[in-house]
């Protein structure tokens, strides 16, 4: 088996497990698909590790491997709901006459927001770059602010 067979395989047992597959349920997918005897779910799951495992060093290498799973299926929601957000957004049906759906593009816009919220936390995008993020302030800080607040205006 060539490598290039080797990681198309590994890239579709990623893909399939990012679709909330199990390593069982791909090696049927597997045989289905190429007409070959099943492979084992040990096989499979193998095929899983070594996939990230490459994932993971061509992205960040101290990232642990379940995080780039968890891109993967962030990936493969957000082309969905792009395509919901699409079809929902076109013109009339030249078949049926019916229209655009706004309440299906509201959700469908929705829903990406959240992806990209998740996707921002996921990989640390949320706090400033290269400056650690401040602790939450405690209620006895902020006693103290509405306290200067209320002096300041006083003052004025």
């Amino acid at each position: 088996m060539d490598n290039d067979e080797i990681v198309r395989r590994r890239a579709r047992v990623l893909t399939l497990s990012a679709a909330g597959l199990t390593p069982a349920a791909i090696a049927r997918q597997e045989a289905e698909e190429s007409g070959s005897p099943p492979r084992t779910p040990d096989e499979i799951a193998m095929d899983l590790r070594e996939a990230l495992s490459d994932r993971k060093n061509l992205d960040d290498g101290s990232k642990p491997l379940m995080v780039t799973l968890e891109r993967e299926r962030l990936d493969a929601v957000q082309r969905i709901m792009e395509a919901v957000l699409r079809s929902s957004q076109g013109g009339r049906c030249r078949a049926c006459g019916r229209g655009g759906d706004p309440e299906l593009a509201l959700k469908s816009s929705a829903t990406l927001i959240r992806l990209s919220e998740r996707r921002s936390q996921l990989m640390g995008l949320d706090a400033r770059y290269g400056q650690p993020e401040a602790p939450p302030a405690s209620a006895i800080d902020e006693i103290k602010a509405r306290r200067d607040r209320k002096l300041r205006e006083l003052g004025e």
